[in-house]
């Protein structure tokens, strides 16, 4: 299409927006500013007696659809040739701007060729996304937004949470809030799913060229989630980087399982009898649970427990390829003589593991305040 033609597009589909907000203002508004007297959620604004925002601040949702319809009225003359400029039609009959805009109304795409998420983006028309940015920008200028208007705080005069009931009302306003958290957060993970797999709901089968396939036979991959690596570790498919990763999370996992232990049983069984320091005078009693445990123990304690840590981590051969790499040190607790078994206990491993790495943090935090 040559630039005239798309200058006198954008012309044209702004001739209905300004030709229909105008009768929005002057005639819609009115008439439901007038008929809104007595309206049941009139107590509940403060805008105005009527419980409505001046006409200046508000938009019915007719003048809405009014605006959008006269726009769509105007592009679909301007596509047929019909809108003239100066007593000639901007697009004749038969010229390249009229084919070409002709194309977009008449390809015979129907809702049902929209997919969803992402995949729409190419398919939906340039004048349909000129129509939701055109709503877009109406929503956002149509009204005064400035600090302490209705509508800085949200209320752009379409009642639908609202109720005569102040508490009640106060409670559909959180819950709205809390549904947006929510479903930010959800819109997110459907874009991100769609991108990954090309379905919103995260079809792992869509996904055949994903270097994560190389994993998701790997213990740890559990229901619900699968393999789960928001984070994207393993995108570079690397084998030794995820064996690295393997090696350091049971690790962790086994230390936050025996600190979860350690951290829990003197609550329910009480503290070791006797002294902690003997030359110190301090007993196992005067120890609290926590942060507070680290001011306490002596540095010759702190060194024994560094001191068994490095003997741990510096007395088994953990290179690449060995059984201690694999989190094999010889201590036969999960082991069995089924295989099928083995790796049950393995992979139950790993989950309470995680489960311990988030309960110790947890307990940490709480411990600022109080004890768990």
């Amino acid at each position: 299409m040559a630039r005239s033609g798309v200058a006198a597009l954008i012309a044209a589909f702004a001739a209905g927006l300004l030709a229909c907000q105008f009768c929005n203002a002057f005639v819609v508004a009115p008439l439901g500013e007038r008929g809104s007297h007595g309206h049941p959620n009139a107590v509940l604004d403060s805008t105005g007696p009527s419980g409505l925002a001046p006409a200046s601040q508000s938009s019915s949702p007719a003048g809405v659809g009014l605006t959008l319809i006269g726009a769509s009225a105007a592009l679909a003359l301007f596509a047929r040739g019909a809108l003239s400029i100066g007593g000639s039609k901007v697009t004749p009959q038969g010229s390249a701007q009229h084919k070409v805009v002709m194309a977009a109304f008449e390809s015979e795409l129907g809702f049902a060729d929209i997919p969803n998420g992402l995949g729409a983006i190419s398919k939906v028309p340039a004048a349909g996304w000129a129509q939701i940015v055109a709503y877009g920008a109406f929503c956002e200028l149509s009204q005064d937004q400035s600090a302490g208007t209705a509508a800085a705080a949200g209320d752009f005069g379409f009642k639908v949470l609202t109720s005569s009931d102040a508490a009640e009302k106060q409670k559909k306003l959180a819950a709205e809030i809390a549904n947006g958290r929510l479903a930010m957060m959800a819109i997110i993970g459907m874009f991100f799913q769609d991108g990954l797999t090309g379905s919103a709901w995260g079809d792992w089968a869509l996904y055949t060229g994903s270097p994560l396939r190389a994993f998701e036979s790997e213990l740890g991959v559990q229901d619900p989630v699968g393999f789960w690596d928001p984070a994207g570790f393993t995108a570079d498919g690397s084998t030794e980087n995820f064996a690295r990763r393997r090696q350091t999370e049971l690790k962790h996992g086994r230390v936050s399982m025996l600190a979860t232990m350690g951290y829990i049983t003197p609550e329910i069984t009480g503290k070791l009898p006797g002294y902690l320091s003997p030359s110190a005078g301090l007993k196992f009693a005067d120890i609290p649970n926590g942060l507070g445990a680290i001011s306490k123990v002596p540095a010759a304690g702190w060194a024994q427990i560094v001191a068994y840590g490095a003997f741990c981590e510096l007395s088994q051969d953990q290179s690449a390829g060995t059984a201690a790499a694999a989190g094999d040190f010889g201590f036969k607790v999960l082991t069995s003589s089924d295989a099928g078994e083995k790796q049950k206990k393995l992979a139950a491993e790993i989950a309470n593991g995680r489960l311990a790495m988030m309960a110790i943090i947890g307990m940490f935090f709480h411990s600022e305040d109080s004890s768990p």
